[in-house]
């Protein structure tokens, strides 16, 4: 789940963020991480401390669920808040929307999606860790069209293993990025049965070496 909007802060000061949640979650501040309760487990809580100006902030959060519970809390306190922790408020946040459109009065705050847009799939050539991520990342873009069309059509998706994430937000010869935590792809992978994902995605090379 990705969810997008911006955070008003009213007085200056120091201001501590906290993500709790079951399984993984980011934050970012004004394009900045500053809180990361990455991983599959079950729920936590992280926070940092920032010191944002009055005005209004980009907010973007992400959350994934593999198995299990499914949990997500923003929590912050500061000097709006009389530094009492609490769940940000309503009216501390407020939705990015263009000069045209026009936003209905029972819409919430905050911008959320799924991970629609992001298809995933194994590249078994691959090893993660230790490798390196920018030939990877050059092998990965440069996979066949036919390839990769059909393993979006046969939702080739498998356990947290070697990975490459597959973007339609970015530009054709950039959407392949490797990654290697289970976290960033798990919101997608427990939408489908493990086994037989896991078969099919070895079946096929997507990723060329």
């Amino acid at each position: 789940m990705r969810s997008t909007g911006q955070q008003v802060a009213k007085k200056e000061g120091k201001y501590t963020f906290f993500l709790s949640s079951d399984d993984g979650s980011l934050m970012w501040l004004n394009g900045e991480k500053v809180v990361d309760n990455g991983g599959c487990h079950g729920e936590t809580e992280q926070g940092s401390d920032k010191f944002p100006l009055p005005g209004a902030h980009d907010l973007t959060v992400h959350m994934c669920e593999r198995w299990g519970g499914n949990v997500l809390k923003m929590r912050y306190q500061g000097p709006d808040t009389g530094n009492s922790k609490i769940t940000v408020l309503e009216q501390a946040l407020q939705r990015v929307v263009a000069a045209e459109d026009k936003l209905p009065s029972n819409r919430l705050p905050l911008h959320t999606s799924h991970s629609d847009a992001l298809a995933l799939t194994y590249c078994p050539e691959f090893q993660v860790n230790g490798a390196d991520l920018g030939r990877m990342a050059k092998a990965c873009n440069s996979a066949d069209t036919g390839k990769v069309q059909k393993a979006l059509a046969n939702k080739m998706f498998t356990t947290c293993r070697d990975w490459c994430l597959y973007d339609f937000n970015q530009p054709v010869s950039y959407r392949w990025q490797p990654v290697g935590s289970c976290w960033e792809v798990s919101a997608v992978c427990d939408r489908y049965p493990t086994e037989q994902a896991s078969a099919v995605a070895h079946k096929h090379t997507i990723c060329e070496a």
